[in-house]
């Protein structure tokens, strides 16, 4: 149907360095870190103005706990907008 498309979007983050993700290594330097990511949603336009755009996230990370104030590996995201054109 015209008013309802869906989507999927896989994303993924290399911190060669180490100096954005903070990767600890055993001699106590900074190492390479991936972040991984994938979202799947959905546009709704029930009028011709508005799309509702509701999603689902799922990241996660290889060798740092970068969620949940650095306890976690990964983390889920709910989140929706509302666009309305003029």
């Amino acid at each position: 149907n015209d008013a309802l498309a869906v989507g999927v979007r896989w994303e993924w983050f290399r911190d060669d360095d180490g100096v954005l993700l903070r990767t600890p290594t055993s001699d106590g330097t900074l190492g390479p870190g991936d972040l991984y990511a994938l979202t799947a949603g959905f546009n709704y336009a029930p009028h011709a103005n508005w799309i509702l755009r509701p999603e689902v996230r799922y990241d996660w990370a290889d060798r740092v706990t970068p969620f949940d104030d650095q306890t976690k590996k990964y983390q889920w995201t709910v989140a929706a907008d509302l666009v309305t054109r003029f």
